[in-house]
Order: structure tokens, then C-alpha cells, then sequence
């Protein structure tokens, strides 16, 4: 209870150098928007985490939901057309979170934790060590979510792949360093007084996060109203009325 009304998802255990959310990509460094030892960010980590429990199974019901038609188009996503700027959205664009290029990223679990976490406000907790120094870093193996835009790359089992992005590698603490790291989190402020960023890494209020992400909800609420009613088809308003329940979180009120 405690961590729905903080909107927290979990802890991440990397520190990110980059926008993902943005196209193309851009430099983002936490340590040149906040001097804060910690901030808050509505985009959750893949490449290290630490996901509250009660969060991930109510994200669990949520994606069973999201991931049915008419809201996902099966089709579409095993033959997405375009590359670049010009890739194509994927799904219901009545429920896709705006201006994310998340809406493009086939066979990825993280753009519907994107889109849970926005539509409840939610936001991650990240560490802002000097130089990104971190718990937890990518070596981007090849496979299905190491290429650009989620495109497969074929899987090489010699070891680790020699061109890594030092924007996505970032570097671990060491042995000698964890003293000092120690150090530096003992100043660690209140949780409410840690600064946010919202998905597009704009510095907001956590309450004008979760203003945002239930008008959103409540947009996918009336549409599944407006859609049946346009289309005489029997079911719809029913469907996305469960959806926007289970996204804003009200089902678990």
C-alpha cells in the first residue's frame, strides 16, 4: 500500500545516459539535470531491476489485458513496416502513451511496463552516482531486443560483442569503490523530496504525473464509449472500460 501511494515500481540498479523515449535517441546525463544522489523516472529499467512485487503482478494482469484484441493487432506486429522515423506505430493508437517511441518496439515487454507506469503515474527510482557509476550494466548481447528499433539480431554465442555504445555500457562500481559509495547515499533526502522526470525526462511534480497518466485513462475509457457507439458493435465499451480500470489501477482500489 505503501508503495502504490508512493507510485514507486521499483529500484533500478542502472544509471541511464540516454533518452530511449525520444527518436532519434539523445544523450540524457542525470548528473547535469540534478544534483540530487537519487531521482525518480517515469520509464522503468530493463537492464537491472528491482520491481516491487504487488507492482508486477497487478503490471501482469494489466499486460494480459493490453495484449488482446482490439487493443493489439498480432498481424501488425510480425509484420511492422518501415524503418526509422518512418516505422510504423504499433496497436490501438487510441492506446498508445503519446509522443513515446516505445509505441514502435515489437516483441518488448518494457513498452507495456512504459505504458502501465504512465498510466498510473508511477515512476522508478534511480541512483545518480558521479559518471553514472552503477550496480548493474549492458553489454548489449545480440538477440531479439539488442537491435535498433527492436529488430532481431542474430545470436552470436562467441562472447560478448566488442562494439558496445559507452552511452548504454555504463561502468560498474568496484570492490574499492563501495565505501565511498556508501558515503555518498547516507545523504540520501526523503523520498518526496527526490526530484521527477517524467517520461519524455522533463522535470515534474509526482501529482501532475498521475493527473496526466488518469486523463489518459479516462480518454481510453471513452473511446471504448464513443468507439461502440459508432459502430453499433456490442462489447467494445465493456472492453475498454476493463482495460482503463486495470490501467489506472482502480480495480485494486
Amino acid at each position: 500500500a505503501l508503495m502504490k501511494q508512493r507510485r514507486l515500481a521499483g529500484i533500478s540498479l542502472y544509471t541511464p545516459r540516454l533518452n530511449e523515449i525520444k527518436y532519434p535517441q539523445v544523450k540524457w546525463i542525470p548528473e547535469e539535470n540534478t544534483r540530487a544522489v537519487a531521482f525518480r523516472l517515469g520509464v522503468p529499467c530493463s537492464w537491472g531491476a528491482l520491481f516491487i512485487g504487488s507492482v508486477w503482478k497487478e503490471f501482469l494482469e494489466f499486460y494480459a489485458l493490453r495484449v488482446r484484441p482490439p487493443f493489439f493487432n498480432f498481424s501488425q506486429e510480425a509484420t511492422q513496416r518501415g524503418v526509422g522515423r518512418e516505422r510504423e506505430p504499433l496497436g490501438d493508437p487510441h492506446v498508445r502513451v503519446p509522443n513515446s517511441r516505445s509505441n514502435v518496439w515489437p516483441r518488448s515487454w518494457k513498452r507495456f511496463m512504459i505504458d502501465f507506469m504512465y498510466g498510473r503515474g508511477m515512476v522508478m527510482l534511480y541512483p545518480n552516482l558521479p559518471k553514472q557509476l552503477s550496480f548493474s550494466t549492458t553489454y548489449m548481447e545480440r538477440g531479439g531486443h539488442s537491435g535498433k528499433d527492436g529488430k532481431s539480431e542474430e545470436l552470436q554465442v562467441t562472447g560478448l560483442r566488442k562494439d558496445v555504445d559507452p552511452l548504454k555500457t555504463v561502468p560498474l562500481i568496484r570492490r574499492q569503490e563501495l565505501r565511498p559509495v556508501a558515503q555518498f547515499f547516507s545523504n540520501l533526502p526523503p523520498y518526496s523530496e527526490l526530484p521527477v522526470f517524467n517520461l519524455q525526462h522533463e522535470q515534474r511534480t509526482s501529482e501532475s504525473l498521475v493527473q496526466q497518466g488518469f486523463a489518459f485513462t479516462e480518454h481510453v475509457r471513452w473511446w471504448g464509449h464513443k468507439l461502440e457507439a459508432d459502430t453499433l458493435q456490442r462489447g467494445l465499451k465493456a472492453k475498454y472500460a476493463k482495460l482503463a480500470d486495470s490501467w489506472s489501477g482502480l480495480e485494486s482500489r
